[in-house]
């Protein structure tokens, strides 16, 4: 019976530690955001606050009340409201950056006799914002519940996995970060902020998670935020991302205004170059132009939206020379197509266009379906031919 008393005790000891990490008041700042954010961005600066004071209330802080905006500075406005017997002043701002929203909130406090930043929350999030959830885990970063998160994390060294990745077009993977301490144990709630140097070929969120957009080469960079010695800290990923370089494909294809239609094979080749497209050489005179031209040429064609192409259509075959625009597993491509003998034995030119999506993207071989549309013209009159194709695509 003793011991379930003593146990009882030391619960509700520590349950009255807990409360007690809440001052009895709180005086809460308007958030600030910089000229051209979002409307959600700006909403969420005035939404924040208010949410943060019913947060509060709801945790028995006694006396919560929210500042209006104000033009002052957070330091000389937090001096304003502590100067007025108010415990703590919370502030913060809303940055825009790659697509998501840093969040960065401070506590204020008087320390002997002059206004001090004791704590600093630091949150990374995309839309849709949820401002209950934002505001408790700004307490939570704020007031932290426990010795060791009241004691200050030194970062002194960041690790991003991996180090290079290779992914096909429409390929996904999820980034690693993990930071370390001056003693080299993990810091598990480091808050780490991922950048693309090339949106448009790759794309990152928050949590790492990579989605490659179109062929080329891109670098993420993992950043440290919240931490003492993190400012220096950074990581980067290099990414190469490959277009298919042999694609086969099988259909059914339908031509004229009569709609005669058969069954249609094709084969299409990208070259590429292992991802490393060689770099133009600066013009230092007028004799390096064809050097610069045939290396601008050469770096195109291997740059994976170049592709060369063989069609076999009612015991005809034709020539086909296309680019590529990539949207992720989605793409378009334009171009050309030759028939060396197709009505009456006499060649055709025609005008090549063609819509498709990577059904299934693992990391070699990929499952598209493609709707394609040529415009011919040959001696008797233009024609249109349209076709349905499925088939396999392969990548390097």
């Amino acid at each position: 019976m003793k011991a379930f008393w003593s146990i009882c005790i030391g619960l509700g000891l520590w349950g009255l530690g807990l409360a007690q990490q809440l001052p009895a008041s709180v005086s809460v700042l308007g958030f600030t955001a910089p000229d051209g954010a979002s409307q959600d961005a700006l909403t969420l600066t005035t939404l924040l606050p208010q949410t943060l004071y019913v947060v509060l209330q709801r945790q028995g802080v006694a006396q919560v009340d929210v500042q209006p905006v104000s033009t002052l500075p957070a330091l000389e406005a937090a001096t304003i409201g502590l100067a007025q017997g108010t415990q703590v002043v919370i502030g913060g701002s809303l940055t825009p950056l790659s697509g998501n929203l840093v969040i960065t909130a401070y506590r204020y406090q008087t320390v002997e006799g002059s206004t001090q930043v004791v704590r600093t929350a630091v949150l990374t999030t995309g839309s849709p914002y949820d401002p209950e959830v934002l505001a408790r885990k700004i307490l939570s970063q704020l007031f932290p519940r426990s010795l060791s998160d009241l004691q200050p994390q030194v970062a002194a060294q960041i690790v991003l996995q991996p180090s290079t990745l290779n992914l096909p077009v429409g390929g996904t993977h999820k980034l690693e970060a993990l930071v370390l301490s001056s003693s080299g144990t993990p810091i598990p709630k480091a808050q780490v902020m991922f950048q693309s140097t090339n949106p448009s070929v790759v794309q990152v969120d928050a949590n790492g998670q990579i989605l490659a957009l179109s062929p080329g080469q891109a670098t993420v960079e993992a950043d440290v935020l919240g931490l003492s010695g993190s400012s220096a800290l950074s990581a980067r990923t290099k990414i190469n991302v490959a277009a298919p370089y042999l694609g086969l494909r099988a259909g059914y294809g339908v031509i004229g205004a009569g709609l005669s239609g058969g069954v249609e094979f094709g084969v299409r080749l990208t070259p590429q170059s292992a991802f490393t497209p060689p770099d133009l050489p600066q013009a230092s005179s007028s004799g390096d132009v064809l050097s610069i031209v045939g290396s601008f040429v050469g770096k195109i064609i291997s740059g994976g939206n170049v592709s060369l192409g063989l069609e076999f259509f009612q015991g005809a075959t034709a020539l086909t020379l296309t680019t590529t625009q990539w949207a992720g597993q989605n793409y378009l491509g334009t171009g050309l197509i030759y028939l060396p003998g197709f009505s009456g034995g006499n060649a055709t030119l025609g005008l090549d266009f063609y819509l498709g999506r990577e059904l299934f993207v693992p990391s070699q071989a990929s499952l598209p379906l493609e709707l394609e549309f040529q415009l011919l013209f040959p001696s008797v009159g233009p024609q249109i031919k349209l076709s349905l194709m499925a088939g396999l695509d392969v990548f390097q």
